[in-house]
Formats: structure tokens, sequence, C-alpha cells
């Protein structure tokens, strides 16, 4: 079968670090390039950021990335670069991955008359009823309808998209993780080298400092089980994006205010040393309070720890309460407080959840899984619109044709 020439386009021009996002096209890309797919990444900058972690990250994973640098919010650079690029590469097929991106693909893919496919995870980083977190599913929702299809990480969040009849099908694909990253023989190396001692229980939280992510809710459970068993060690892995930086502030504060200096620690790694970390927790806490299909949970699964975290966005459809992690209510400290507790004093329960985690995310969670569902949709897509250039009579309509061929892709991974 002929390979598959895909450009993946990502606004970056306001990210700095490793969000939820990176991680699905640092995973997917690869994922495809498994799976006769050629990738080419373009990323929108602003050029007075440099290189940021991100696209050094890019730069370090050797993704096959270019740069598209627009100093002006309001220049319509990006598209004339966009649709060069779709020319010059010879690209099938335009997977666009943000609200910008959404926009600038949809025109340079009308002009070259390529198909479209976007992803839509949400907008959880932006405090609800705010001018951003108000206008931008609006710009999604009127950019989509120029798209041939719409993925989306997490059923809630696909229902955000939805447009009904005259919309475009919209289609759910978990994220998934490299399982050869995350595996029994990665080392706990951070447990000493942050706390001096081994024989410690270290719960910790992974991922950027945002008030949505519930940092100060798990530094108040902190303090009560600091009090009731002094063996326990937390840490906060991660650092505070532009403009949340009073909010690291008010963490750090409440943790002297508490003289838990000795008993939590605020740290950041590279995104390479993140198994590492993984292996180093006892239990993996996330008491967000919004999110769209984490893919920090589904690492700290991989890794078969225990996870405890709240009931928000897709996180139900990856974690069985009781069963594969425990899920809360955002907010309630207290719940997570005795959560904590009861796993703490039964280490046997938390193992089991953690094993249990493990061989869901083998199943159903991987970049395999996640790669060949989307490989699915780029061909099924692609067939669908030369079928409509040749004037087929009788064809069966795009939306039927994706669901078939994710479910059959489902079955696939399920017996293997």
């Amino acid at each position: 079968m002929r390979q598959l020439r895909v450009l993946h386009l990502r606004n970056c021009r306001g990210i700095s670090d490793v969000t939820g996002s990176e991680t699905y096209l640092m995973s997917l890309i690869p994922g495809l390039a498994a799976r006769n797919c050629e990738s080419t990444l373009a990323c929108v900058v602003d050029p007075r950021h440099g290189e940021t972690p991100w696209l050094k990250e890019a730069t370090r994973l050797h993704l096959p990335l270019v740069t598209i640098p627009v100093g002006n919010l309001f220049s319509c650079r990006d598209v004339f670069a966009t649709v060069r690029l779709i020319r010059h590469l010879g690209a099938d097929i335009v997977h666009t991955h943000d609200h910008r991106a959404d926009l600038v693909g949809a025109i340079a893919a009308k002009l070259t008359g390529r198909p479209v496919v976007a992803t839509f995870m949400g907008w959880t980083n932006f405090p609800a009823g705010s001018l951003r977190a108000r206008l931008y599913p609006v710009v999604n929702r009127l950019a989509h309808r120029l798209f041939d299809t719409v993925i989306s990480d997490s059923g809630t969040m696909a229902a955000q998209v939805q447009q009904g009849n005259g919309g475009p099908p919209v289609l759910v694909i978990h994220g998934g993780v490299d399982l050869t990253a995350f595996t029994a023989e990665v080392p706990p190396a951070f447990r000493s080298k942050w706390f001096g001692v081994d024989d410690i229980n270290v719960l910790g939280m992974v991922g950027r400092i945002h008030p949505v992510k519930g940092q100060l809710e798990f530094l108040q459970a902190a303090a009560v089980i600091a009090r009731r068993h002094p063996e326990c060690r937390f840490t906060i892995v991660g650092e505070a994006p532009p403009g949340y930086e009073s909010y690291k502030q008010t963490l750090i504060k409440f943790v002297e205010e508490q003289g838990l200096q000795s008993r939590v620690l605020f740290t950041k790694v590279a995104k390479e040393f993140v198994p590492q970390v993984m292996a180093s927790l006892d239990i993996l806490v996330a008491p967000s309070f919004a999110e769209s299909f984490s893919f920090t949970l589904i690492e700290g699964m991989a890794m078969g720890k225990a996870v405890v975290t709240t009931d928000v966005g897709g996180t139900h459809e990856m974690i069985t309460h009781g069963e594969t992690g425990v899920l809360l209510q955002p907010g309630d400290v207290e719940g997570l407080t005795q959560t904590l507790v009861q796993l703490i004093e039964d280490p046997r329960r938390a193992s089991e959840l953690g094993r249990r985690a493990q061989q869901h995310v083998m199943q159903e969670l991987s970049v395999d899984v996640m790669a060949s569902r989307t490989r699915n949709v780029y061909r099924e897509v692609i067939a669908w619109r030369e079928q409509r250039r040749n004037g087929a009579t009788g064809a069966t309509g795009l939306d039927e044709r994706l669901r078939r061929a994710l479910i059959l892709e489902s079955g696939k991974s399920s017996e293997a």
C-alpha cells in the first residue's frame, strides 16, 4: 500500500512547555511512521520566544519539524506557508491540532484541494467564563464545518463539537503511550535523589503547575497525611506556565505555613525522564478540575501505579473506579485525603489497582492502537474524497465508513 504523506499543523505561538497536546503529537507521529505514514510537523511560532522547551524536545526526538514564524497575531503568513508546504511535500491529507491551526489548515486545504482532519482536545487551560474560554469554542465550531472529520481524545470533549446534520463526523480516538518507555525495567532513580532515602512512600503530581490541576488541594491533603504518616513524602513535578507564577508562590507559601519544607519537593525534569519519575512514585495523584484525556494518567497507569484522580472530562473513559484507579469529585479534599490514607495503609490494594491499570493501558491505550486508528481515519477520508471526485453513486457515507473502520480496528486490538 502506498505511503501516506501527512502534514500536521500546530500553532505554538503561545506554547512553551510540553503539554498534553504536544505529548500527543510526539507519540502519534512516530506511531504513524511505523504504519507507512510519512509525517511533517509544521509549527507556527512567535519568533520573539526563541527555541522554547517544547521545540527543543521535538528536536531531541528528531520529529520532522518545520517552523513558520508569525510575529503578528493577525498575520496570514502561516496560511500561505502552509499552502506552499502542502504542494512541496505532496501531502495527501492535512491534520490540524488547535484553533488557529484549524483556521489556517482549513483554508490551506481548501485552496489545494486536500482532505483535512482536526484533533480537538477541548480548552481546559482557561478559567470558565473567561473571554478565551468563550471565544475559542466558537472559533473551533466555525472552523470545523470546513473539515472532513474531527477526532477527539474523549467522548466528553467530542460532545462539545458535535454539530449534528451538516457538521463533520466527530470520532473518539483515545490517547496512547509508548509502552516500551514505561516498563518494569525503568529504575526509580529519583526517590533517593529527591529525598535522600528510599524507605519512604512517595505521593506525587506530574504536569504543569496550574489552578485547574489541583496542586493546592493535593498539598492540603498532604498536610493531614504528613501528621499521620511520617514516612510519606510529596512531590510536585512541573513548572508554572507564564501568567501563573503567583499560583506557584501560593503553593510554596502554604508548604512553609504548614512546616512541610522537608516533606514536600517542587521540581521539574525533562520530558525524557518522565518514565523514571513515574517509577519513583508509589501513588500518582491528579485532583484536576478539568481534563480532556490526560497523558500523565496513562503514563502512570502504564507504569503500574495506583492513580487517584477526579471524575472530570474523559477520565472516566480511561479509569474504572475501584478497579483501575480511584475517581473522586473535584475539590473534595477530605475524600482525597481519606483515599490516599487508605492506599498508604493498604499497599496490596494499591498494587492491585496499578496492575489492573497497566493491563488496561496495554490493551487499549497504547500508541500502537492510537496510531492505527488514526491511520485508518486518514485512509477512509482520502478514499471517500476520491469517490466524490469520481462521481461515485451509492457510496457509503463518510460517517459510516469511519465508524466501521474504527470498529474493525478496535476488534483487532482487543483480540491481540
